[in-house]
């Protein structure tokens, strides 16, 4: 048996790990994810952020995340697909 190259253990990881996201919402991957939307998103949408609240502000990154597969490495195509995701939580609209 020969040794599996480098670069296809790489391309596995990556994909079970980060595009797959099979560590889970607990995973180290997954966590990134949500630490560097929480970046992108609080600088992109301070109002927002300010609206919510830190730590809903946080709740919903996460949910977001969860639910969104992260396709650029900057996560500035979050913005958008996020705002829209908050339209859409029934406890945010307004009765």
């Amino acid at each position: 048996m020969s040794p599996t190259p480098l670069s296809e253990w790489q391309a596995r990881f990556f994909s079970e790990r980060v595009s797959e996201r099979s560590s889970g919402p607990e995973g180290v991957y997954f966590r990134e994810q949500v630490f560097g939307a929480l970046s992108v998103l609080s600088e992109a949408l301070p109002e927002v952020q300010s609206s919510l609240g830190a730590s809903n502000f946080r709740y919903f990154v996460r949910e977001f995340l969860s639910s969104t597969q992260v396709k650029d490495a900057l996560g500035t195509g979050l913005v958008e697909p996020f705002l829209s995701f908050l339209e859409d939580r029934p406890e945010l609209t307004t009765k």
